[in-house]
């Protein structure tokens, strides 16, 4: 048990705090149970915010927010994901034609920095006694 008017204070501010934090992680825990893509935005709105709070290192909420996005992806279906693969497949091929037909490029000659004279060297400056 605290013993100072200060230590008795802090245990106050204490317990107030986990109780803010208890009824906020309940919060985040409840929005990220069953996410459709109409709550995910809420759901990591959420997040940030815990981060903010302080109950959230930054790390493991970028983690969260990931996971929770692939989760969104795996339910949006397989047909989506197939249909993906086939365009992006479609565009690397064209993009290869095009490289093979392509034209070199011109080579640009590197400009050589021309060195100082000998004689410039040679000066000396003298200062006057």
């Amino acid at each position: 048990m605290p013993i100072s008017k200060s230590a008795k204070k802090a245990l106050r501010s204490a317990e107030a705090k986990a109780a803010q934090n208890r009824t906020r992680r309940y919060l985040i825990k409840a929005a990220t149970k069953n996410v459709t893509p109409d709550t995910l935005p809420k759901a990591v709105s959420l997040i940030d915010k815990a981060v903010k709070w302080g109950i959230f290192h930054k790390n493991k909420a970028a983690r969260l927010k990931s996971a929770l996005s692939k989760k969104i992806t795996a339910k949006a279906g397989v047909t989506k994901i197939g249909t993906a693969k086939a365009a992006t497949s479609a565009k690397s091929s064209a993009a290869k034609a095009v490289k093979k037909t392509s034209v070199k490029k011109a080579t640009v000659k590197k400009v050589v920095a021309k060195k100082p004279s000998a004689t410039a060297k040679a000066v000396k400056k003298t200062t006057k006694k």
